[in-house]
């Protein structure tokens, strides 16, 4: 360390080693504090990264409890796989279920004639395609087609750009004309193969005009296609039927083998007819509710386990572990304690703490115990109520009403709700038509009738074409418009669906929004020249939807839709659904929404105020022993200035005095000498 150097010339004493000696006594003690702190300071840098490594891990199991949806998902078996599959969504009941499937459905199969190359020409003309049932009979021959009037015909013109056996399938598919086309090369040829969905309603009656030979109803050109009352030049390989099914003895038929409304919130896939009835079962899924608390149990064993470590005394050995009396590890530890083992309020004095499930705190380091035969039954028995424990819950009252969500601002407690108007959808009332379908009118939908637009919840429709037909019904008139309005592709996009009615009392069809609120709405933007006349549709909007209005606990919420929510009070970022019951413009009572906090919930945001980077307890003690590091270092700095400092004046104190040490040995031989010359003097020999 010593930059001086000195040989104590003067005095003959090694200056430099008893310079460091001097300059190691001073420093060494204070540079071993130095160090010790440095190395507690890192040690608890440590300790408290792997407290917040566990912590994380807390708050993830945690997490996972907190959303009520975790305990209402299905678990649904079924005792033969190969007959159907089933899944349960979180509305389907607990229950038992017999299933028998007597017939699958399927889609009609129509196949062309043989042709050499996919590249052959087919014909030019135009296609009419409608749909519904088809029967056929080989003996004697017959040919028997019941058009379903929901289902809109369909227009295909064949020009010179899709006029090959490839570009006519491909023309087919790419466009939305309600069925789908495919080549199959049988070993003779290749043949056109048209199907459309599944089900007995769905088979295709194909009509051909236009031929481009010139001779319309022959088997040949465009006309080999033909399959309707006039001729029948396609084959039939699959007639179209509907599955044919019965649960619990109830005779059911759907058009799909997807069968999704029979039993509310279940779902099956028929694959193969059974012979004999197989059984459905649906239940509670326990095993992953299980799985999630077990891994808060064991979360909270290791971080109670490792703190528990960090802060202990030993009276054997007299050793204090890293982190006694820390005050930040005994708040977390402390509140973490208080939130695992706190009652939650709104649910059945039974189930209040996690003890009444069989989680229990009665090991000596104070982790806890899992009782799993207790908890399998709790959670078998105890419903809603277990999911109250954990996850944020509510409740209401009045049937008609439902809870939807709370926010962290929520408060718990009970609150009073009063409606004071109920939500709506946007509707549009047409004039009454010219015939009166009553009295045996009818309605042929032509090119003077037959277009318009409409803009439904803000959406635009583009241009919608109806069916050419005559109608003698108002029922089938306004089951075509319906289902020409939603199966516009810019409406399908936004999820906008619109109902269509005719009413007998007042001759007039009626549009209704499929959406609630002040955004839903029915206009037409555009008709044709004899709408008005004829449909009594007309260009102008319909009644706008309103929003539900209401307040809880006093105070006024904001309405969307069905929906209300609470944006101050004790209630803030409380979420109903108001589905229908009483309201009145000064508030109708309808009763009460309760909300609580499961302990997962708490501790969720509990462990977040530990975990969070900005101002989190965790992040702001680590920051503090940063700070500690940096004044450590700028302490090891200072020490090594003040010994550099300390190191240069003792070193020119000794100099110092080893100067005047050789001034006075020259003064003493200067002295003797001068002695030895004066008379008298002894001399030497």
């Amino acid at each position: 360390m010593s930059t001086i150097q000195s040989l104590g010339i003067g005095s003959g004493l090694k200056i430099d080693e008893i310079v460091s000696a001097l300059v190691d006594a001073e420093k060494v003690p204070k540079e071993q504090s130095i160090n010790r702190k440095e190395e507690i300071t890192n040690a608890k840098i440590s300790a408290y990264g792997e407290i917040k490594s566990r912590l994380s891990s807390f708050q993830t199991a945690a997490a996972s409890l907190r959303s009520s949806s975790n305990f209402s998902q299905k678990e649904v078996t079924t005792s033969d796989a190969s007959a159907f599959t089933a899944t349960a969504n979180s509305i389907a009941e607990n229950a038992n279920y017999t299933v028998s499937v007597n017939q699958l459905a399927q889609a009609q199969s129509l196949a062309s004639g043989s042709f050499e190359s996919v590249s052959d020409i087919i014909g030019t003309g135009t296609l009419t395609v409608k749909f519904g049932e088809t029967t056929i009979e080989t003996a004697p021959p017959s040919y028997n087609f019941a058009q379903d009037p929901s289902a809109p015909e369909q227009t295909i013109t064949i020009d010179s750009s899709n006029n090959t056996l490839s570009s006519l399938k491909d023309h087919i598919n790419n466009n939305e004309y309600g069925m789908s086309a495919s080549i199959i090369n049988d070993g003779n040829g290749y043949r056109l193969v048209l199907s459309a969905e599944s089900g007995a309603k769905n088979s295709l009656q194909i009509s051909v005009a236009n031929d481009g030979d010139g001779v319309d109803g022959d088997n040949a050109g465009l006309s080999q296609l033909t399959m309707d009352n006039s001729a029948q030049f396609l084959t039939q390989n699959v007639a179209a039927q509907d599955a044919s099914l019965s649960i619990n003895g109830i005779p059911i038929t759907s058009e799909s083998n997807t069968v999704s409304n029979a039993v509310n919130g279940l779902t099956l896939e028929l694959l193969s007819e059974t012979t004999s009835p197989k059984s459905v079962k649906i239940e509670s899924q326990t095993s992953q509710i299980k799985e999630q608390v077990t891994a808060l149990v064991e979360s909270y064993n290791e971080f109670i386990s490792y703190t528990s470590e960090l802060t202990a005394f030993s009276g054997s050995t007299g050793e204090a572990s890293l982190l006694l009396g820390d005050p930040t590890v005994r708040t977390m530890v402390s509140q973490v304690r208080q939130t695992m083992f706190s009652q939650v309020s709104g649910v059945s004095s039974g189930l209040q703490a996690l003890s009444n499930i069989g989680i229990l705190s009665t090991q000596a380091n104070g982790t806890l115990e899992f009782d799993e035969a207790k908890f399998d039954a709790a959670l078998l028995e105890s419903g809603d109520e277990f999911q109250a424990l954990f996850a944020t819950a509510g409740s209401t009252s009045d049937s008609n009403i439902q809870f939807v969500s709370g926010s962290s601002l929520t408060k718990e407690g009970s609150y009073d709700v009063k409606i004071s108007q109920l939500a709506t959808k946007g509707s549009f009332g047409g004039n009454p038509v010219l015939p009166d379908f009553g009295a045996g009118g009818s309605i042929t939908i032509n090119s003077d009738n037959d277009n318009f637009e409409i803009r439904l919840d803000g959406n635009s429709s583009g241009p919608i074409t109806l069916a050419a037909g005559t109608y003698n019904s108002g029922a089938a008139l306004a089951s075509v418009i319906q289902n020409s309005i939603n199966e516009s592709s810019n409406l399908r996009s936004k999820g906008s669906k619109v109902t269509v009615t005719y009413d007998p009392a007042g001759n007039n069809f009626k549009f209704e929004s499929s959406t609630y609120g002040s955004t839903s709405g029915v206009v037409f933007t555009n008709v044709d020249s004899n709408m008005a006349l004829e449909l009594g549709l007309f260009a102008g909007a319909g009644i706008s939807g309103l929003n539900v209005e209401g307040t809880i606990n006093g105070e006024i919420g904001t309405g969307s839709g069905q929906f209300l929510s609470i944006n101050s009070g004790d209630a803030k970022g409380l979420k109903i659904g108001v589905l229908g019951g009483l309201a009145s413009p000064g508030g109708a009572n309808r009763g009460s929404v309760t909300f609580s906090r499961g302990i997962a919930d708490n501790l969720d945001t509990l462990l977040d105020s530990f975990l969070k980077t900005d101002g989190g307890f965790l992040s702001t003690r680590l920051d503090g022993l940063d700070d500690s590091l940096a004044r450590i270092e700028a302490d090891r700095e200072a020490l090594t200035y003040t010994m550099k400092r300390f190191e240069t004046r003792l070193l020119a104190q000794f100099n110092s005095i080893d100067s005047v040490v050789g001034q006075l040995n020259n003064l003493s031989s200067f002295l003797t000498n001068a002695l030895a010359t004066l008379p008298g003097a002894p001399k030497k020999d």
